[in-house]
């Protein structure tokens, strides 16, 4: 049997950020680990925000990602690049990680934690127990949708950053996907997976979304979804890139391109969000799954509500939009590469 194992990342990026912000070298703040384990893609991208905010307010501190190496869930670029160490753990032996103390990786990471003397370690609020405690740091369980409800205050909201690699490769794809023929994207994420269906999207609902964007232009509908069934939404105006295993990176950059976005409770649905992308969001029951931007950018419906109020919801909120979507054509379309840039 393989032995549990940690790899760390030291990315250097710490000198570049305190010459570049100006802060006192001499100065040393404190060692921040963060604890990503069993955390969703939504998730890590909602942690962007408080993570950005806490850098900005203490360039000093040197922030370590915990991460498992195994887990089937993109580490995105936005919130990789605050962090001065990625620590990726291993049970080597390709089971799911495990809560509790009886985790060899677990014991692991603490000894290694008080060798590095971090301070602070953070690890999700319905994790609490991921690794032992220690006198030499605190623990806390954090909460990012509680953080992110606090920060919607102070307007201060997830981003997402797709790097110009991504960016270019997304432009060349749709030109080589979708005739010039159509006004603007549509994105859509049909969630369709057999676990938690009450996150999935109601394709029939859908439907008529669609039916009634048909209505108002020439527009084409972009199918997105790494692991999701069939979205039951065809025509020649649409185009599924559905179960192509791409890097987040890769879906973020196509959903830039887009000139609006629906979707459900997923990480596309907050990484539209994130990108500043108009989104029309179905969620569970509750506010939970709202998507974190500008509140002029989106309209949230609750699964529940009448068909009747649904339609009447999208359609004042896409009609605030349609006169802008022209603009969006020139940047899936165009051939500069620095003219039209992806604001975030």
């Amino acid at each position: 049997m393989r032995h549990s194992s940690l790899v760390i990342e030291v990315l250097r990026r710490r000198k570049r950020r305190l010459r570049r912000d100006g802060a006192n070298h001499t100065k040393r703040g404190c060692k921040i680990a963060i604890s990503l384990i069993e955390m969703g893609l939504g998730d890590r991208l909602i942690l962007e925000a408080p993570v950005r905010l806490h850098r900005r307010n203490h360039p000093t501190d040197s922030l370590i990602a915990i991460v498992d190496s195994q887990a089937e869930v993109d580490f995105p670029y936005s919130l990789r690049r605050h962090f001065d160490e990625i620590w990726w753990v291993s049970t080597s032996d390709g089971r799911k990680w495990l809560t509790g103390r009886r985790s060899a990786v677990a014991r692991l990471v603490r000894d290694a934690l008080t060798a590095a003397q971090v301070k602070k370690l953070y690890v999700p609020s319905w994790q609490p127990q991921q690794f032992p405690r220690n006198r030499a740091y605190a623990l806390y369980p954090y909460n990012c949708f509680g953080d992110l409800n606090y920060l919607r205050e102070l307007r201060f909201w997830p981003k997402v950053v797709v790097p110009p690699p991504q960016r270019r490769w997304a432009k060349q794809f749709l030109r080589s996907l979708i005739p010039d023929s159509y006004e603007a994207l549509i994105s859509i994420h049909v969630r369709s997976i057999p676990c938690l269906p009450e996150k999935n999207l109601d394709a029939r609902l859908i439907k008529a979304v669609v039916s009634y964007l048909r209505s108002q232009g020439r527009f084409a509908f972009v199918l997105v979804g790494r692991d999701d069934g069939a979205a039951g939404i065809s025509g020649p105006d649409v185009f599924s890139i559905i179960g192509r295993k791409w890097s987040f990176e890769q879906t973020a950059a196509l959903i830039a391109q887009t000139s609006l976005f629906i979707g459900a409770d997923s990480g596309p649905t907050h990484a539209a969000a994130g990108l500043g992308v108009p989104v029309i969001a179905f969620g569970c029951y509750g506010e939970k799954v709202r998507p974190f931007t500008n509140p002029n950018r989106y309209v949230y419906l609750q699964k529940g509500d009448g068909p009747e109020h649904i339609m009447a919801e999208v359609e004042r909120f896409v009609r605030r939009f349609i006169p802008f979507f022209g603009r969006e054509k020139e940047l899936w379309q165009s051939n500069d590469r620095g003219k039209h840039a992806v604001n975030f």
